[in-house]
């Protein structure tokens, strides 16, 4: 089940999306900045969902920021991008059609989070194709050379019961 988890935490990230929320600016100017940053996270969105279908999880892990941290339910936290390129290239082989529900997705200067559900089947090796999902928080920060990296990541899945 630790696969399974891993595999979800993994491919949650995926869900950056546009979108607005409290905290968004009310000015013209405010709001293009805004809609440019959306854009941003959308991308990075669009690039870790090619690189999951793909798995490609050195792509996707050059998506985080050195020092992010990804952690999930019934896996080990994953720190730094070698870290979480390590943890994608575990996951990635064990599933698949990855389906996300973003929320929202919110910019405030510099930072950037997207909230949601996903859902995608999992197949641990020897054990049975099954449909997992639960809810996922990403943040992001600008950098200084102007892009967006995921600083956090984080998946919940809901208790089995």
């Amino acid at each position: 089940m630790r696969a399974a988890g891993m595999a979800l935490a993994a491919v949650a990230l995926c869900a950056c999306a546009k979108g607005g929320g409290p905290g968004a600016n009310s000015s013209a100017a405010g709001t293009a900045a805004s809609d440019s940053a959306a854009a941003a996270v959308a991308k990075v969105r669009d690039d870790w969902a090619e690189g999951s279908h793909t798995q490609n999880a050195v792509r996707v892990a050059s998506l985080y920021s050195e020092d992010a941290v990804m952690v999930g339910s019934d896996q080990p936290l994953a720190s730094g991008r070698s870290s979480i390129e390590a943890a994608l290239a575990k996951a990635f082989p064990i599933s698949h059609g990855l389906k996300i529900n973003s929320e929202n997705t919110d910019v405030s200067g510099d930072l950037a989070y997207d909230f949601g559900t996903y859902s995608e089947l999992v197949q641990p090796p020897g054990g049975k194709e099954t449909i997992v999902g639960g809810a996922y928080l990403v943040v992001l920060k600008k950098q200084s050379d102007g892009s967006w990296k995921i600083v956090r990541h984080m998946t919940v899945t809901p208790p089995k019961g």
